[in-house]
């Protein structure tokens, strides 16, 4: 060992560390095949010199690092690279000469298919490689060099092998771990480098050209950075918007309502932890406003000193008017919901009430607070369990079917409670638009409520008419199958079937004046002066013919004139649905009592009894046609037309009727009539 020249080892190493420092400058060079010409050369280059200052044991007996440096640089250069080094570096051992010459020559190209075959085996980068790794690379290779030192004569090949064998598997390992450790760091630096350029640029071109405002700003409030696109939206030059202040460039002092945006901006500098996001009005080079949404990355030093902000800016400004236009539009929407004259509902995600109008407040009674969810809704408005389920159950049927074959929605009916416990017939229709369904309800409370008076008043008319007319044709009959009755029998006979005809014929009238009335046709009145006290007594006495146990009375204002212009007949139909209806509701012995007198000029008469009254209810619907306060089977018989005739009739006078009325006190009918020809309606 002592004999080793340790200044060829010093020089040998040294130019192994000069390798390392060209091999990274050149790996930064590209990688095309030209540049691999060119490290191959440089690579054989190196190598020559290696050989050139060697480990001189003998004449023509040379040790030196060129197989570290052709196995190393054969995995980190590539083929071409290391095979025109190996070649180079064989010529020149060829030059060289001496009794090593075919060994050496040998080292040579196992070096280099060393490494290379070693890459190949690998399959992966040379800078990935452990250190353990290298080390088996140099020691192996190291040892077949040194079995390659017997195709030399034995006789110079064992003396040399004893001197060089411990050092080379000793020394020349180590130094391929070296060798490859700094290689391989460089070429990690170079791929980092490499990563952190594409990186950087990718970065780059993403701030330049990415579809979203970035700046940066200093404590003061001045640009410090702004992108391409954030000057192409706000039209300024670099040189007009780098170094100056927001409130300067592309922030109003004040915005469009008046807000003031200085104190705001001066607010965010100095606290910019509180303004992560936030919107704000700016303005643009031509002046033109817009609303950017900004979300602000406070920026500090080493040190944990704030420098500045980050801000990303996004132009909400198209979407804030398709934002105000769409409030706008909802608002118009709410508003015709809220007046439209059909109760609506709006049920969200089939399950809560989220706005009612103001016309199902009104027929209903509830308000939104008063129902909250559907179920809530159910058990408010159908209390009867039973008959809540049957609905329920039907009208989620006909919701389920219009949505799963895309049908239109069977309307439901159901009869409601009303907040204030009266009943109601309500046809229900249905409509979704997503989660979000609206519930229009039609009351259909009067047209059932007339339908079961029409049925009612059928019952009753032919119970009325069947009444007269079994007495016409029995009275017929028994004058037509016998001959033998005297003539005082016969004319009592005629005289009940003329008295029979008589109310059917009544009945019949009263039908056609409420035919008439139906259809808005005034009630064709023959008008004439008539003295109405002596109508009035004419009637009475009637009466009191065929009521002989009661009593009937009127009683005349002072005053008040008896010749008035109106129709005799019509009035007297009047009147006759007026007392009749006296007669049929009050006790037997109870007087019944006409007043006539003035109100605000117009001729006014009231009939009055003690009978038994009406509540408001019954008040309210006198006037109906059908209407019959009792319409059981044991009630009073009537059609329930006259009191809607007797309106009827007044009206066409140009007068007007109502009721007072007290259960169990009695009822005042009261109507009146003009005193003038002007004031009268024909």
């Amino acid at each position: 060992m002592s004999e080793i020249p340790f200044i060829g080892f010093l020089n040998n190493t040294a130019m192994l560390l000069a390798f390392g420092v060209i091999f990274g400058t050149l790996h930064k060079r590209s990688q095309a095949w030209q540049w691999g010409l060119v490290r191959g050369i440089l690579l054989g280059i190196m190598t020559m010199g290696v050989m050139a200052n060697p480990w001189q044991l003998a004449p023509g007996m040379i040790f030196d690092t060129r197989t570290i440096l052709l196995s190393v640089g054969g995995m980190f250069f590539g083929t071409i690279p290391a095979l025109i080094a190996t070649l180079m570096a064989g010529i020149y051992r060829i030059h060289i000469g001496g009794a090593g010459g075919l060994t050496g020559t040998l080292w040579v190209v196992t070096s280099g298919l060393w490494g290379l075959a070693w890459m190949r085996l690998r399959k992966q980068p040379a800078y990935q490689i452990k250190n353990f790794e290298f080390y088996l690379l140099g020691l192996s290779l190291h040892i077949v060099l040194l079995l390659l030192m017997f195709t030399m004569p034995n006789h110079l090949a064992i003396p040399i092998l004893q001197k060089i064998t411990l050092p080379i598997l000793i020394i020349f390992p180590l130094a391929t771990v070296l060798l490859a450790k700094l290689l391989s760091s460089q070429e990690i630096y170079a791929h980092q480098r490499r990563s952190l350029d594409r990186s950087e640029k990718k970065y780059r071109e993403l701030v330049q050209h990415s579809q979203v405002i970035l700046l940066r700003v200093d404590t003061s409030g001045r640009i410090t950075f702004f992108n391409d696109y954030a000057l192409d939206f706000f039209g300024f030059q670099k040189h007009e918007i780098l170094g100056k202040h927001l409130l300067d460039t592309i922030v109003p002092k004040q915005d469009t309502d008046g807000a003031e945006l200085q104190s705001l901006v001066d607010d965010a500098l100095q606290n910019p932890s509180s303004y992560n996001e936030n919107e704000n009005e700016n303005i643009c080079r031509d002046g033109r406003r817009v609303r950017i949404f900004w979300r602000n990355t406070p920026l500090f030093d080493e040190e944990g000193n704030p420098i500045g902000v980050q801000s990303i800016g996004h132009d909400v400004t198209e979407l804030r008017q398709a934002e105000a236009i769409l409030v706008a539009k909802e608002e118009q929407l709410s508003r015709l919901i809220d007046i439209t004259p059909v109760p609506l509902m709006v049920i969200e995600n089939w399950k809560t009430i989220s706005y009612v109008n103001r016309c199902f407040s009104d027929v209903l009674g509830y308000t939104l607070d008063d129902l909250g969810t559907v179920d809530h809704w159910w058990q408010t408005v159908i209390p009867d369990s039973e008959y809540r389920q049957e609905v329920r159950l039907r009208w989620e049927n006909a919701v389920r079917k219009s949505i799963d074959d895309a049908e239109a929605f069977m309307p439901q009916e159901a009869r409601l409670t009303r907040k204030d416990g009266n009943a109601c017939d309500m046809v229900a229709h249905y409509a979704s638009i997503g989660k979000r369904a609206i519930v229009a309800l039609n009351d259909v409370t009067q047209e059932r409520e007339l339908d079961r008076m029409k049925s009612e008043f059928i019952a009753t008319a032919a119970h009325e008419l069947r009444t007269p007319l079994s007495s016409v044709k029995g009275f017929s009959e028994l004058l037509l199958d016998n001959q033998g009755f005297g003539e005082k029998e016969r004319r009592e006979y005629l005289q009940i079937i003329f008295d029979k005809s008589e109310g059917l014929q009544k009945i019949i009238d009263d039908l056609l004046d409420l035919g008439r009335i139906e259809t808005g046709r005034v009630v064709q009145l023959e008008k004439k002066r008539c003295n109405l006290e002596e109508l009035i007594r004419s009637t009475l006495n009637m009466y009191r013919q065929e009521y002989s146990e009661r009593t009937f009375e009127y009683h005349w204002r002072e005053g008040t004139p008896a010749n008035v212009e109106l129709d005799p007949n019509k009035i007297v139909q009047v009147l006759d649905n007026l007392i009749c209806n006296a007669v049929k509701f009050s006790p037997e012995a109870s007087p019944i009592t006409l007043r006539i007198g003035t109100i605000e000029g117009e001729l006014s008469l009231a009939v009055c009894d003690d009978g038994y009254g009406m509540n408001k209810e019954q008040v309210a619907r006198a006037f109906d046609r059908f209407y019959r306060a009792d319409s059981s089977d044991s009630a009073i018989p009537g059609l329930g037309l006259g009191m809607a005739i007797s309106k009827g009739i007044i009206e066409a006078h140009g007068g007007k009727i109502w009721i007072d009325s007290l259960p169990g006190v009695g009822t005042s009918v009261t109507f009146t009539l003009p005193l003038t020809d002007a004031a009268t309606k024909v």
